[in-house]
This record gives structure tokens, C-alpha cells and sequence, in this order.
């Protein structure tokens, strides 16, 4: 499977265990009535979060077995280098959002 898997891979509660996500992310995520619509909500939550939170949604990736997802954001580096040193940027902070379902959208 080449798409963003957040419920059957676990990545969804191994966010929630972590501390990324609180118990109303994961009911305005699992609200949502299609999978495509749970990943757009996963990932515009994943925008205000910390830095430390990416990183934790970046190794639950690899965890999740879902490195191809991760993969993306290596390939621009820049981009994902500019959202850790600059979170707080606003047109930074959408641009990763439009990154991340991009990523969804293609793979």
C-alpha cells in the first residue's frame, strides 16, 4: 500500500500514546467519514504541533512500516529543514501542510 496509512498501521495510536495527539485530535480524526479526509485532518493537526511532535510523526512513520511517506520529505529536505528551524513561520508551517498531502495524494 503507497498511501498514508494512519488507522490499520497503528500510526494513529502510537501518535496518541506519545503524546502528539490529545483525545479530541482523535475524535475531530476518526470524525472524519473518509480516509482521505482523516489524513488531511491528521496532517493539519500536525501543523501546529511542535517540532519535537514532527519528529515523532516522522519515526512513527518508519515504526508504522510506512518509510515511502517519510521518503518524501527527504527528497525536499529544504523544505522540511526550513519547517524545523522556522515552525513558527505561518506560510512555512501551510506550505508543509501542502507537502504533506501532496505526499498523500502521489504515493
Amino acid at each position: 500500500m503507497d498511501h498514508l496509512d494512519i488507522k490499520y498501521s497503528g500510526l494513529l495510536y502510537q501518535l496518541y500514546a506519545d503524546g502528539v495527539l490529545d483525545v479530541h485530535d482523535m475524535e475531530d480524526i476518526n470524525s472524519q467519514q473518509t480516509n482521505m479526509r482523516q489524513n488531511e485532518k491528521l496532517l493539519c493537526l500536525l501543523s501546529r504541533k511542535s517540532v519535537e511532535q514532527f519528529q515523532i510523526f516522522l519515526q512513527h512513520l518508519d515504526n508504522s512500516g510506512q518509510r515511502h511517506i517519510r521518503d518524501v520529505f527527504e527528497h525536499r529536505q529544504g523544505f522540511l529543514y526550513a519547517y524545523i528551524s522556522f515552525y513558527t513561520i505561518l506560510p512555512v508551517r501551510l506550505y508543509l501542510v501542502m507537502v504533506l498531502v501532496y505526499a498523500v495524494m502521489i504515493y
